[in-house]
């Protein structure tokens, strides 16, 4: 009786370390029943509907029901984290791995710290200036991790999660389906155009898409510090003030819309897929109209009912941020789905 017991044991912990990744309607998940929501996309016109028309056919042209596994990993089973800066690893993160060890007992995990950096510069030299440029100006860590994300994941491969990333499935059958992929930033007030985030991103070693986003940014960075810093005026006053009015480009703008513009340049691949939202940003707020304020609340962490502001975990979520959901907050969502 006991063997019979271990064995069904073991047969349900075997089926839900490998379920399979649900499809779902694409404007479904990017909000389309919550019309304010869905809305903000489109708010710069037909540039933002090609790029929704783009992905949602990308999406639909690659569904995890339509894309036979293959026998070996595709993507390599690993997960890297990146932490730099002075800051220790805070104790709240190391749930969030602890979460996606348990799912992933087979898979290898590396969290690159600062003794990694240079290792990291050195897989691909020709961008260790893009990597210096923010550290030396003293930009956010978050403009520098995304640069050695992305050296990472064409180097090595694998997938890369934020490190408040708390994992809600098994991602080995992703990993034998595709050499790319990720999913699509929820729609905000903060993002102007439709972007792909890179919280959560899966790639091949070489990965095409992966260096086009390291091009890509630094491209986009040469182009917006030479706008920032070379007309007459901005050289004049640089000379005046001996050279201290040097202006960094946004690394939002250098760095985030990178990856989306990469994707769209490699076009509809069969290896490749951009989920919609809410498998890997699952928390939207309900209100067909909402203002900045619920969101700076929700930001800050001062917001007195998020059951209120919040759905629930949608049952194809693979992962979600804590630091914008408490983890024991969405640990209760996933189990009681309120």
């Amino acid at each position: 009786m006991k063997r019979v017991l271990l064995f069904v044991v073991l047969i349900i912990a075997f089926k839900s370390s490998n379920a399979e990744i649900m499809d779902v309607d694409f404007d479904t998940s990017m909000g389309i029943e919550e019309q304010g929501r869905y809305n903000l996309m489109l708010r710069d016109g037909t540039k933002s509907k090609k790029m929704l028309d783009f992905f949602r056919n990308l999406y639909n042209k690659n569904l995890p029901s339509k894309v036979a596994a293959s026998v070996h990993p595709k993507i390599p089973k690993i997960i890297h984290r990146i932490w730099i800066g002075p800051r220790s690893f805070p104790e709240n993160y190391k749930k969030c791995l602890e979460s996606c060890k348990k799912l992933h007992p087979d898979w290898q995990f590396v969290l690159w710290t600062n003794k990694d950096i240079e290792k990291i510069l050195d897989t691909i030299p020709e961008y260790r200036w893009l990597f210096n440029e923010y550290k030396d100006k003293k930009v956010s860590y978050q403009a520098q991790k995304d640069i050695l994300e992305y050296l990472i994941l064409y180097k090595y491969g694998g997938i890369y999660l934020d490190s408040d990333v708390e994992c809600l499935q098994n991602m080995n059958e992703i990993v034998h389906k595709y050499k790319f992929f990720a999913s699509i930033e929820p729609p905000s007030r903060w993002s102007k155009t439709l972007v792909i985030s890179n919280r959560v991103v899966g790639a091949s070693p070489g990965n095409k898409i992966i260096i086009d986003s390291l091009k890509v940014s630094a491209l986009a960075y040469k182009s917006i510090y030479s706008y920032k810093n070379n007309n007459p005026i901005k050289q004049v006053i640089r000379r005046f003030f001996k050279g201290k009015n040097i202006k960094i480009p946004d690394p939002k703008k250098a760095l985030m819309c990178s990856l989306t513009k990469a994707v769209e340049k490699n076009g509809l691949q069969s290896e490749t897929i951009v989920f919609p939202a809410t498998y890997c940003d699952p928390i939207f707020p309900q209100a067909k109209r909402y203002d900045v304020l619920d969101e700076i609340k929700v930001i800050w962490g001062i917001n007195k009912n998020k059951n209120k502001l919040f759905n629930a975990l949608t049952p194809e979520a693979i992962s979600v941020a804590t630091d914008f959901v408490p983890l024991e907050k969405a640990l209760v969502m996933e189990k009681t789905g309120e």
